[in-house]
């Protein structure tokens, strides 16, 4: 992978340091990373929070059909499949394309008043 986008969870620490250290290992390793955003030309897209954090990202990376890596950073996580502790395993796999994509179904709702 050549870049990877990584959106952390805003307003948490934890998430944000969990962030830093990937972007530094991931740069490491030669890719390009996207910190806050998603890059149209991201490959991966790694979500550091909770499902609240996944599905403001969901939108944006399956418009431009990104993989998201959902990492959960505590509570109960539905959506968020990776823990902290099988982040660096998890990225290792992503980077050397040894994973299984699970597709979703999206709903797009209209509120009408």
């Amino acid at each position: 992978m050549e870049r990877i986008s990584l959106i952390a969870k805003p307003g948490a620490p934890a998430a944000e340091e969990a962030a830093d250290r990937l972007a530094r290992l991931l740069e490491g390793q030669g890719v390009r990373v996207s910190r806050g955003e998603v890059a149209p030309d991201s490959q991966a897209v790694v979500v550091l929070g909770g499902d609240g954090t996944l599905l403001h990202v969901a939108g944006m990376a399956y418009r431009l059909d990104i993989p998201i890596l959902g990492v959960n950073m505590g509570g109960l996580g539905f959506l968020t499949e990776v823990h902290m502790e099988e982040l660096q395993g998890a990225v290792e796999d992503l980077l050397q394309g040894s994973y299984e994509m699970d597709r979703r179904m999206v709903l797009q709702v209209e509120v009408m008043g």
